[in-house]
């Protein structure tokens, strides 16, 4: 979200800086008592400098859960659609059922849930995207017929991102668990 404007480049060590000490505050203050002032300080940057980056808290913070919750798909997949989704599936559980991914996962909802702007902000920002980049990956496999032709891939990949996350906070499931398999064979019956 870091914004792109005419003059000077911006340095990557202050963005860097700007992520790291929004990061530490949303994860001991909360995005309520987060500021830019303690950002800028804690940061070690002026205002101006977040400010010429992000228009406002809300930007910032989408952009910091965005950094904390980066996770590429573009390797996993294989000709076989069940084996792309399973691939998939334990990427996103290995990665997030750690201490690092559930204290993530903790931060993401309890922002999300406390701030309606930063909410909005980052379902249209990154939750769409990634949804979207799921999507996608069904909408190869729907033409190359391993999916039904009337499937909605949107909502197919809404649920599956729905599915992994129930996975991850409540079931505490591994990549080990029969149970995740089984979950996903039954969506995949009713995508195909």
């Amino acid at each position: 979200m870091v914004k792109s404007m005419a003059g000077r480049p911006r340095s990557a060590e202050v963005n860097e800086k700007v992520l790291n000490a929004a990061k530490e505050l949303l994860e001991e203050v909360g995005p309520d008592l987060m500021s830019i002032d303690a950002v800028a300080r804690r940061a070690g940057v002026g205002k101006a400098s977040i400010y010429r980056r992000y228009s406002n808290k809300a930007e910032l913070i989408t952009d910091v859960l965005k950094d904390i919750k980066d996770i590429s798909y573009a390797d996993l997949l294989e000709e076989d659609f069940r084996a792309s989704i399973l691939n998939i599936a334990k990427r996103f559980i290995t990665s997030m059922n750690t201490a690092y991914g559930r204290k993530t996962l903790a931060i993401i909802v309890n922002t999300l849930v406390g701030d309606k702007d930063i909410s909005h902000e980052y379902w249209s920002t990154h939750t769409v995207i990634e949804v979207g980049q799921i999507a996608d990956i069904f909408k190869d496999y729907q033409a190359k017929g391993s999916l039904k032709a009337d499937l909605d891939v949107h909502q197919a990949a809404e649920i599956l991102v729905s599915y992994l996350m129930y996975q991850v906070m409540f079931k505490y499931s591994n990549q080990t668990d029969n149970s995740l398999e089984r979950g996903i064979d039954f969506l995949i019956s009713s995508w195909q």
